[in-house]
């Protein structure tokens, strides 16, 4: 049988074969009487048999010795430059690789009549050696955090680009000293943030002074830290930056700490803070000094210290004040009230000046107190008993607080609605003690809040700020606070102390003293109660005004001019003029009895 080229199949697989694989020759001879293979070179490849070049068609067999040679050109020659960063941390390796074309003769399948055919391929080389890059390191002093698997890649897999071959450790991170003011100051006028409903807002409540007590930590200093020792490629030592270091000055109303970390207030006031280069200079003011008018572009005044208004307190503000007020304008239907007296240089009209406290209001906010805090006291000793009942083991304290009021000491919850309706309507110049008890009592005690009470710690620490409430109210009674002012209209004034009335007097005005109270102009419907004497230029009015003068039973009444209807009451007696008196001088004589006589006219 013939194949297609017309050869038998026998006469086919007789015949010598030749062919390449892996860039090699290889030979198979012929059967008998077969034809030996031949081998045709091509441009590019060199062909050697037995050492002789061949350039033709040639016939070749096992015994021969075949070799090919091709040719390799650089087609681009890299490079490669190390660097040492300019911070000493990094050794970087720039490197650009070499492009080397390769020629190969391709593989070919056994064949009786072979032609070489050429290949080519390019391929990256590294532009140096193991030998030469280390060589390179020593040479720039490279011996520390030398990464020496970046350098055995990049030989074994070379690519172009730059690669950080040693890294050294950077020094550690130094945190300087910081200096946390523990308050956060609002100038004069600054409005702070309200998240409520606008439709709600008491714009007049929108500002507040910031002021301190004494002892109050103003500001504290907070240690820095030295980073650690870093190290250069180099070995060199990087030594690591100094903490920034603060100094802490006080001024008169304020101290630092022994250690120089804190400062703290020595008086009540607002604090003040001043940096100078690396120093920090805190003080107290004890005086708020506010320019202008007290309206609603400036809000409310609340100030731990003592306040001066430079104008005048217009309608429907406050000021509220832990030391002194002295106001240089008028008083327009405002509230101002202070600890330590309050002088107004011109007029009031439609105002209430409260100073030292409010007696009245607290007389009667400890007449509702008194019997929630005899409550609570009786429930605090019923809890432990009931919290070991069979029945009630596992109840929260909350719950069982609930069942004893609902029981047994019902009246709580309308006592405390009751507190705290008092205290909105009378909120004037309450003392800090009293304002955090409300707060308390609103958290814990008024309706479904009672269930948040975890332990009966919550309730004994209630009754120690309704005792301290007391103790706060008692001392300020003993405070006499005075009041001073030119002239007032509707207005009420309540002071410990002296009330002195240094212009043309008082018209339907209510004035409560602890102490004396001097009208050098004339006091015209209203009523004064006093704890010393009272001294009146002019009582009364010719149309009869009600006019009540009221003092304690060892005191005197001192009258130039009582007009018709004016009533004196001295202890539990009480006289009534029914036509005007002159230069009168009233008291209790030693029965008891009222006395009302002559005396001279008293100096204005």
């Amino acid at each position: 049988m013939e194949s297609a080229t017309g050869q038998n199949n026998s006469e086919k697989n007789n015949l010598g074969k030749v062919w390449v694989k892996e860039g090699k020759i290889f030979v198979k001879n012929p059967g008998e009487n077969g034809k030996l293979p031949t081998l045709t070179p091509c441009n590019g490849i060199e062909l050697l048999i037995n050492g002789t070049k061949i350039e033709e068609k040639t016939t070749v067999s096992e015994k021969d010795i075949i070799e090919l040679k091709t040719e390799t050109r650089e087609e681009e020659k890299g490079m490669y430059q190390l660097k040492i960063s300019s911070s000493g941390l990094e050794a970087v390796l720039e490197m650009k690789t070499s492009i080397i074309n390769r020629q190969y003769v391709q593989d070919n399948e056994p064949v009786n009549d072979l032609m070489l055919r050429l290949s080519s391929e390019s391929e990256e080389v590294c532009p140096f050696t193991l030998a030469d890059i280390m060589q390179e390191i020593s040479k720039k002093n490279i011996n520390y955090g030398v990464k020496h698997n970046v350098v055995h890649d990049l030989l074994a897999k070379p690519e172009s680009g730059t690669y950080v071959i040693a890294e050294g450790d950077p020094p550690g991170t130094t945190v300087d000293e910081k200096v946390e003011l523990t308050f956060q100051k609002k100038s004069d006028g600054e409005k702070a943030d309200q998240k409520i409903d606008d439709s709600k807002v008491n714009f007049r409540d929108m500002v507040e002074i910031l002021s301190v007590d004494p002892g109050t930590l103003l500001a504290v200093k907070h240690p820095g830290v030295q980073g650690t020792i870093g190290k250069k490629v180099t070995g060199d030592i990087i030594a690591p930056a100094k903490p920034q270091v603060w100094e802490f000055s006080a001024g008169k109303g304020a101290e630092v700490t022994s250690d120089g970390s804190k400062v703290t207030a020595k008086i009540s006031g607002s604090p003040v803070v001043k940096r100078l280069g690396n120093k920090y200079i805190i003080d107290v003011n004890p005086v708020l000094q506010k320019r202008g008018d007290v309206d609603i572009s400036s809000g409310n005044i609340r100030f731990k210290g003592d306040i001066v208004i430079q104008g005048t307190v217009r309608e429907g503000m406050s000021v509220q004040a832990s030391g002194k007020v002295d106001i240089h304008g008028m008083v327009y239907e405002a509230n101002i009230s202070a600890l330590d007296g309050i002088s107004v240089k011109q007029n009031l009209t439609g105002s209430n000046l409260v100073a030292g406290g409010n007696n009245t209001f607290y007389h009667n906010f400890f007449k509702i107190l008194n019997p929630i805090h005899s409550d609570l006291t009786e429930i605090c000793k019923l809890l432990p008993g009931l919290a070991q009942h069979p029945q009630l083991k596992g109840v929260k304290t909350g719950q069982l607080v609930q069942v004893l009021i609902d029981k047994k000491y019902s009246r709580v919850p309308n006592l405390i609605n009751e507190l705290f309706k008092f205290t909105g309507d009378n909120s004037l110049g309450l003392p800090q003690e009293i304002t955090e008890l409300m707060v308390d009592i609103g958290r814990y005690l008024r309706g479904l809040n009672l269930l948040k009470i975890e332990s009966p710690d919550c309730l004994q620490s209630i009754l120690q700020k309704m005792d301290a409430a007391h103790e706060v109210i008692n001392s300020m009674a003993q405070k006499k606070a005075g009041v001073s002012f030119a002239y007032a209209v509707n207005s009420k004034i309540e002071a410990s102390g002296d009330v002195k009335v240094s212009g043309r007097g008082c018209i339907n005005t209510s004035i409560r003293a602890g102490g004396n109270v001097n009208v050098v102009g004339v006091f015209r419907g209203g009523e004064i109660t006093a704890g010393g004497d009272v001294i009146i230029n002019e009582a009364g009015s010719e149309l009869g005004a009600k006019t009540l003068i009221r003092t304690d039973e060892k005191r005197k009444v001192y009258i130039n001019k009582a007009n018709e209807g004016v009533r004196i009451q001295i202890g539990d007696r009480q006289i009534s003029f029914p036509s005007m008196q002159s230069n009168i001088k009233a008291e209790l004589n030693k029965d008891g009895a009222m006395s009302v006589s002559k005396n001279k006219r008293i100096a204005k």
